[in-house]
């Protein structure tokens, strides 16, 4: 398991929850989940499904590169809320971040 990509989709999340006004628990159920695998998710001890990945975009209203820490911290800014926010999309230009971060040696 990736346990850094694990910590910045669980900290994303947890940031859109609770700025959402939701518990894990409501989460949780929204997306099909038992609790202690949402609190799991959250906390970066388990990486999601694919499916379960765009089920969290669509409940927590945060599109993907911000869940997987692919977005700019200027991107978001100056938006009201999360709900005009677009599903899960990402811009060609995360695409290749992501790439280039990816194919990088470690």
């Amino acid at each position: 398991m990736n346990e850094e990509l694990a910590t910045r989709i669980g900290s994303a999340a947890r940031e859109a929850r609770t700025q959402l006004g939701l518990t894990q628990a409501e989460v949780a159920e929204k997306l099909g989940l038992a609790h202690m695998v949402y609190s799991r998710l959250e906390r970066g001890k388990m990486l999601p499904s694919v499916q379960t990945l765009l089920r969290m975009c669509a409940v927590l209203r945060i599109g993907s590169d911000e869940l997987l820490g692919l977005a700019d911290a200027e991107e978001g800014k100056g938006r009201e809320g999360r709900a005009e926010r677009p599903g899960c999309g990402s811009s060609p230009a995360s695409r290749e971040r992501w790439t280039r971060s990816s194919s990088t040696p470690s």
